[in-house]
């Protein structure tokens, strides 16, 4: 039987994916970290697998909706979704009656990219650096915007950790909370540095710290929280391919394979880099080890932040 389901595998992967479509689910809004890894990897695909790889975005519910849909189709290798640090290591941890298993009910892939977290403030803030913010953020005077998991998260563990008392507003994505940012109906955000870069860039908003190790080319005039005294604040974003559970290995085998040969071309890595993310390709087993211990590592930080499902 052992021999059988393995000779029936390889011949799966021999003919995949064939003539049929495949489509990408991004749980998020056009705009977003997780919708254009989509389409940078799709793009990718189309070429590698000659497929017609298609990516649909089903935003809403902090991506509940878009997951629980691609989780719940078939497990052959056509429908694929985006995996994430919102979706797999947060979104646990936020809500009581989750509608997907995030380990039990994805075949992952691969790890895509990871990317840094940035705190920002409007380019016309009061604020000069983190320590004046966060004088003045202690007063409890202030709101913040998020648009993802990570961003709640995140801002939540920073207030925690730096004594600030603000109230949080939620959007549907994350770029509409920053375009709330630059027009001055949010006070802070904290998001991801592949969301915020064209604004950044833009002179519409401003960065008080980075979730690196260390200052970014880019963006040498932001230091790194652990320069500005909080050296506890260490979470980083991540991104990632999977599909629902049962997918045939060798099917996952040829996808890992052909993700990371993508992954793996300057010319993918350089636009990745542009939006702020930098590549970070594994194997299967790396992968669903990593999303394993991720898990853990938010769910840390959201109840050290006293975040309670609901």
């Amino acid at each position: 039987a052992v021999l059988g389901a393995s000779v029936q595998g390889a011949a799966q992967a021999d003919t995949y994916p064939g003539d049929k479509p495949i489509k990408i689910v991004a749980a998020f809004s056009p705009g977003s970290a997780t919708d254009t890894s989509a389409r940078i990897i799709a793009e990718e695909l189309r070429r590698d697998l000659k497929a017609n790889v298609i990516v649909e975005n089903r935003p809403g519910a902090q991506g509940l909706i878009g997951t629980e849909y691609a989780v719940r189709s078939p497990g052959d290798g056509y429908t694929l979704t985006i995996s994430s640090s919102s979706l797999n290591s947060i979104n646990p941890g936020l809500f009581k009656n989750l509608p997907y298993d995030p380990q039990k009910d994805f075949s992952h892939v691969s790890r895509l990219t990871t990317m840094p977290m940035l705190l920002m403030v409007r380019a016309d803030s009061p604020y000069p650096d983190l320590a004046a913010f966060v004088k003045k953020a202690a007063s409890g005077s202030l709101n913040y915007g998020y648009g993802s998991p990570g961003g709640q998260v995140g801002a939540a563990a920073f207030n925690r950790i730096a004594g600030v008392r603000a109230e949080g507003v939620p959007y549907k994505s994350q770029p509409p909370a920053l375009t709330d940012l630059a027009g001055g109906q949010v006070d802070y955000v904290m998001a991801d540095l592949s969301v915020a870069m064209p604004l950044l860039r833009g002179g519409k908003l401003r960065a008080l710290a980075i979730s690196t190790e260390r200052r970014l080319p880019d963006l040498p005039d932001v230091p790194t929280f652990a320069e500005t005294g909080y050296q506890d604040f260490d979470l980083v974003v991540w991104v990632g391919l999977a599909g629902p559970a049962g997918i045939p290995p060798a099917v996952l085998e040829r996808l890992n394979y052909a993700v990371n040969e993508a992954l793996a071309r300057p010319e993918v890595q350089q636009k990745f880099a542009a939006l702020g993310m930098t590549v970070a390709p594994n194997t299967q087993a790396q992968q669903q080890e990593f999303v394993k211990t991720q898990l853990g590592t938010w769910g840390r930080r959201m109840q050290e932040a006293n975040i309670k499902p609901e």
